[in-house]
């Protein structure tokens, strides 16, 4: 038997797709196909890592008379997969469940932050607050409480999960009985899942309205409302849409799938600095357009704009990103 039947072998015994034994051998998928196809032999220290990883020795994957599996003991392999328990994984499932809506409840608080000062300085504008320039104070202060409350939410919560932070970074294997119990669970909030989508995407497609119905029924003068009943809006579904991403995102890391399989473990460094990068930048600007041209009512158009440009700009760094590693 050669090399390259071994090879394939051996990953589906360990019910590995070529995707996560690359991820193992620190390779591209297209290199194990190679492999697989007998286009291509592995480096004798890949050789050495694959023995490793399979528990055989090496005299079976080069020797192609021996047929029978050599395994060697398993304490003398440097190769080490971090095995999920039961109690793991529902330790990590039950903190995540717990600082879903924290969470959720932190990226609200951002979206509608602008909304006291849109209130108090028409109010000021209005008449009916007799100092404006304690108005917009009062109004911007409270954009910063409700930003740090946010950030303070936030920290705790990662604080919380970072003991399973390598459930992000890691190829690993779930022990007897974790796969079905997470299933399950995936299954039994599916439906939550789908009612709480539904809600958000709703209310973000009706956020528009108020502002409609302000210029329809009233005078512009009072487009404050309508623009502040909009960001309310969007926050509550985006709270919705947070708050079942996060406890599905849970399961998907579980079973390293989604966003978590071991090919997209690999991005995340490239994704995740550019993300970090481009909202920041996009906070930045909304902030600096607002306060310095005071156009609350206008700006808060670039949230949805930035949104729908960085699925353009993710969906070109994950083709890089492909490419890198192919």
């Amino acid at each position: 038997m050669i090399l390259a039947d071994k090879i394939i072998q051996l990953r589906k015994k360990n019910n590995w797709s070529q995707e996560e034994f690359a991820m193992h051998m620190k390779v591209s998928r297209q290199a194990v196909s190679k492999w697989e196809q007998a286009q291509s032999i592995p480096d004798l220290d890949k050789i050495l890592l694959m023995a490793s990883i399979f528990g055989v020795s090496t005299d079976y994957l080069l020797k192609d008379e021996i047929e029978i599996e050599e395994y060697v003991d398993d304490e003398s392999s440097d190769y080490k997969v971090r095995r999920i328990s039961l109690d793991e994984a529902n330790q990590f499932l039950t903190i995540k469940s717990s600082i879903s809506k924290w969470v959720a409840l932190a990226i609200a608080l951002f979206i509608v932050s602008p909304v006291p000062l849109l209130i108090l300085d028409n109010m000021a504008a209005l008449n009916y607050i007799n100092n404006p320039s304690k108005a917009s104070s009062l109004g911007v202060i409270l954009i910063f409480m409700f930003v740090a409350i946010g950030v303070a939410i936030l920290l705790l919560m990662k604080s919380k999960t970072e003991p399973f932070v390598y459930l992000q970074k890691e190829v690993f294997e779930l022990q007897y009985g974790v796969e079905s119990m997470v299933k399950q669970k995936q299954a039994q909030f599916q439906s939550q899942r789908v009612r709480y989508n539904m809600v958000g995407v709703i209310l973000c497609i009706l956020a528009v309205v108020p502002i409609l119905m302000v210029q329809l029924l009233a005078n512009e003068t009072y487009q404050f409302i309508g623009v502040s009943m909009t960001l309310l809006m969007i926050g509550i579904g985006v709270f919705s849409f947070v708050y079942v991403g996060t406890i599905h995102g849970s399961l998907q890391q579980l079973l390293q799938e989604g966003d978590y399989t071991p090919l997209k473990k690999k991005r995340s460094s490239i994704v995740g600095a550019i993300a970090g990068v481009y909202w920041l930048s996009t906070t930045a600007l909304y902030l600096y357009l607002s306060f310095s041209r005071q156009a609350w009512e206008k700006t808060w158009v670039i949230w949805p704009v930035a949104g729908v440009l960085f699925g353009a700009i993710m969906i070109i760094t994950e083709v890089f990103a492909d490419k890198k590693h192919s």
